[in-house]
């Protein structure tokens, strides 16, 4: 369900109407990144976590869906904790959510 709800999220939340606070809470990473391209990297990783929930019997498909699911989560604080740090104080409750 996480990785279904992360899919919508970097689709229609990043790649269809990024927010001014997500665009500038993400600077640090757009520099090098596009945005729509973390957009898609957020729906690619939450399919591949959906699709890893379905394999029920497989703890190593069920590990790679919570590590995809991570991935997206890490950047995310990673960015908005700098980005709180630095040029961007309003972050800080997203770099702890």
């Amino acid at each position: 369900m996480i990785g279904i709800g992360w899919s919508l999220y970097g689709g229609l939340g990043i790649v269809g109407q990024p927010r001014y606070g997500t665009a500038r809470g993400l600077a640090g990473v757009i520099k090098y990144v596009p945005l729509d391209a973390l957009g898609w990297m957020w729906v690619a990783l939450g399919l591949v976590a959906a699709l890893a929930g379905l394999v029920v019997n497989c703890p190593r498909m069920q590990a790679l869906g919570f590590a995809a699911l991570g991935v997206p989560a890490g950047l995310w604080a990673g960015a908005f904790a700098e980005a709180a740090a630095t040029t961007y104080p309003s972050a800080v409750g997203s770099a702890c959510g």
